[in-house]
């Protein structure tokens, strides 16, 4: 939000950049190992890659109609649906301390819908359940990699890292091939078209922006890489429903 707001500059190709630097800092903190090839190929890394992919998309249209409090508010139903998931899929029956937990957390989310008095009211109900879904989604598949599963068991303590590398590089594959496709169609599109979400995508010309490379690179840096890393790590260990508790 700040990157839209204050440094004015497209909040996708933002996060595309963050992605591809993000790959860029870990694999060269892991350096050259195993495990590169088999995570390209595999097809958890992809699903994991447009899932994340359709996260930031639908961020970026919620944080459009609510404040930033609200929506890091309404981002907290990840952790209820993973609990479901958990519970349904993987036969991991949760405490009475979760169900408080959540119970707690999912009221605090009633009240937060509620209170909104906009116009947008039904969009934002409807972007705050695929939210939710797609964060369930995400951790499942960040437990469940087989080639991050398999990097937990080889000597190379690096290796974990490594996987986490190219997951994160297919990840910017997919940001960058759909807003060079959708950059180019707005280009050859007519004056009088009317691009609609298309609207949201950045222009060619943005790729040039000094300002979007450096903040969204500094981002991925700082911010992007450790936080992809310990997702992987921390769902590996302690589960993906506990790791959105934790976070949220």
């Amino acid at each position: 939000r700040y990157s839209a707001t204050v440094l004015a500059i497209n909040p996708l190709l933002f996060a595309c950049l963050a992605f591809a630097s993000s790959a860029l800092m870990l694999l060269w903190l892991a350096g050259p190992g195993r495990l590169a090839r088999e995570t390209i190929r595999s097809a958890e890394t992809w699903a994991y890659g447009f899932i994340l992919f359709v996260t930031y998309i639908l961020v970026f249209l919620l944080f459009g109609r609510v404040t930033a409090t609200e929506g890091s508010l309404l981002l907290m139903l990840g952790m209820n649906l993973s609990l479901l998931v958990g519970w349904f899929f993987f036969s991991r029956r949760p405490g009475k301390g979760q169900w408080v937990g959540n119970a707690i957390v999912f009221g605090g989310l009633a009240l937060t819908l509620f209170d909104l008095t906009t116009p947008d009211q039904f969009s934002i109900y409807l972007l705050t359940l695929l939210l939710g879904l797609v964060a369930a989604l995400r951790v499942a598949l960040a437990e469940t990699h087989r080639t991050h599963s398999l990097a937990t068991t080889l000597p190379d303590p690096k290796a974990q890292m490594r996987v986490v590398a190219f997951v994160m590089f297919v990840v910017s594959l997919i940001f960058l091939g759909f807003t060079l496709v959708v950059g180019t169609l707005k280009v050859l599109a007519p004056p009088e078209a009317n691009l609609g979400w298309a609207s949201a995508f950045p222009n060619l010309t943005d790729f040039l922006n000094p300002v979007t490379i450096i903040a969204g690179m500094l981002y991925g840096w700082v911010m992007m890489a450790p936080l992809r890393y310990f997702e992987f790590a921390s769902t590996h260990r302690i589960k993906g429903e506990n790791y959105l508790t934790v976070t949220a």
